[in-house]
């Protein structure tokens, strides 16, 4: 969305955004609780021990990290180095053992050297995301980065960083998703195979995808799913028996 909502603090009442977490889980009818995007920078303790304390909100944490290099963290303006990125992941995981982390990374910003990219990748190495939204950068009119930098990284080598990238972090989910099978996780079904009616996908509360069969008129239910495979991308089940937990 562009708007680092864990920055929120409301100007008449001074609630922070863990309080607005707090209210919003207390609603009537409620199931779960997610929100996005936050900002590292803004990741204070309280918002932590939501992920911990609430059990609506989902255990799963989108944390941006753009860059695995401080150089380049400070060329964006970002506001945290690596150090202080990697003590964020560290303090989740102590709060919350199996939380899972997302992020978003870009590669081949303004003046990234090879060694400036190097420490991207062993960012994911180090951090063994659960996904990562990766992309090239490109130069976006207004921005500080246009205005102070020339987008100086040719177009292949920003195109070889980013397979490298990519091609790493599917062999980091592949076995962090194989790790899944044989578990029974509950399933929000939110979308039906367009290949197949009889196919339905859906969230666990870790944000991963599951693929299995059904009807659709299952759409808005969650369901016992036991993981019987996997794959990079998502995971492949069967439904347990007579397990809807909830629909609508």
């Amino acid at each position: 969305l562009g708007q680092n909502v864990n920055s929120y603090r409301d100007p008449a009442t001074g609630q922070s955004f863990a309080m607005l977490l707090d209210a919003v889980h207390g609603l009537s009818g409620l199931e779960r609780l997610r929100f996005t995007s936050p900002h590292p920078k803004d990741f204070d303790r309280a918002v932590l021990e939501c992920y911990r304390d609430l059990a609506k909100l989902c255990p799963h944490m989108h944390l941006p990290a753009q860059s695995g290099s401080t150089a380049v963290l400070d060329r964006m303006r970002r506001g945290y180095t690596r150090q202080d990125y990697l003590a964020k992941v560290r303090e989740a995981r102590d709060l919350v053992p199996d939380i899972a982390i997302s992020t978003d990374l870009i590669v081949g910003f303004c003046g990234e050297t090879d060694e400036e990219f190097e420490d991207t990748m062993s960012l994911i190495q180090s951090v063994t995301y659960d996904s990562v939204y990766s992309f090239k950068y490109s130069p976006r009119p207004y921005t500080t980065a246009h205005r102070q930098f020339p987008d100086d990284v040719p177009e292949n080598v920003k195109g070889e960083r980013l397979a490298r990238l990519q091609k790493a972090q599917q062999r980091i989910q592949g076995r962090r998703n194989a790790d899944r099978v044989g578990e029974v996780v509950r399933v929000l079904v939110d979308g039906v195979s367009r290949k197949d009616t009889n196919v339905l996908s859906g969230r666990t509360p870790h944000n991963r995808v599951v693929n299995f069969p059904g009807s659709p008129n299952l759409m808005g239910a969650i369901l016992e799913v036991k993981v019987t495979r996997s794959g990079p991308n998502s995971l492949y089940g069967e439904p347990l028996a007579n397990t809807q937990v909830k629909s609508g």
